[in-house]
């Protein structure tokens, strides 16, 4: 069984209630994933009405092979209540924005072995438990985990970029991925 590791101790999260160009925020994370080399996948989508508005559930993963040992993953689980779609003047014209109540959750995980290259025989096994146990300990709470938290923190940003709010953070700044 491959070794997963979370990055975060607590899952970054973002709620929000109010008038949103959903799927403006929706196109702009799909297309972040992407462009920091993942592969997309929507692993689930339901979509219920109910008598305040609709209620719309999405998950997404993304992956990404670092080596024949080590892969990223993340995923996004998004959960909207009270959806409904308002239409808007702005600049004279008219646009269709949504009006919801939101929770955005990301969490990212180390995968490792996750070809089970290890897992051919107890020997191999316990070579593995000590090269992560002792020889690539630090890289793997250090370097590998941190390109991956730095990640997560840069989805976090762009959705609260797309979400007009107040409290911006760019943790990454300094950071080259």
């Amino acid at each position: 069984m491959p070794v997963t590791i979370p990055v975060h101790p607590t899952r970054p999260v973002i709620k929000y209630r109010g008038v949103v160009d959903f799927h403006n925020l929706l196109r702009t994370l799909r297309q972040a994933i992407i462009d920091q080399g993942y592969t997309f996948y929507e692993s689930g989508h339901e979509y219920k009405m109910g008598e305040n508005g609709a209620e719309l559930k999405i998950s997404w993963e993304g992956t990404r092979k670092i080596s024949g040992f080590l892969r990223y993953s993340l995923h996004i689980f998004i959960f909207a209540r009270e959806y409904r779609d308002i239409d808007f003047v702005k600049d004279g014209q008219k646009i269709v924005l949504q009006q919801t109540r939101m929770l955005i959750e990301f969490q990212g995980t180390l995968d490792l072995d996750y070809n089970r290259t290890f897992e051919k025989s107890k020997l191999l096994l316990a070579v593995r438990e000590f090269l992560l146990n002792y020889v690539w300990r630090k890289k793997v709470t250090g370097t590998w985990g941190d390109d991956l938290y730095y990640t997560i923190y840069k989805l976090h940003r762009i959705a609260k970029e797309c979400l007009n709010m107040e409290s911006i953070t760019d943790s990454s700044r300094y950071r080259v991925l």
